[in-house]
């Protein structure tokens, strides 16, 4: 399945609706679509619910699959399961 979103924001607002369902399963973890710029990409991200809580709490951060690193100075922190992006917006 292809993402149809066309840019990080759309994509960011699917992952707040699948965090929201998840909660509601009281789910511990879930996948997250990798919120970065090519439309193309169908990577996926899987993290507990409270890592992807404690990144919207951030709200200048975009999630990252950890295939994806960064092409400019932007700031951002790796870890072994994803990529925190920081937008500075």
């Amino acid at each position: 399945m292809t993402r149809l979103a066309t840019q990080p924001h759309v994509t960011r607002r699917v992952n707040d609706s699948v965090h929201q369902v998840l909660d509601k399963l009281a789910a511990e973890d879930g996948e997250f679509w990798c919120e970065c710029d090519d439309i193309h990409c169908e990577e996926r991200v899987l993290l507990t619910l409270r890592e992807y809580a404690a990144l919207r709490e951030r709200r200048n951060e975009r999630l990252l699959s950890p295939v994806h690193q960064p092409a400019s100075t932007l700031i951002y922190s790796a870890f072994e399961t994803h990529t925190y992006l920081s937008t500075r917006d």
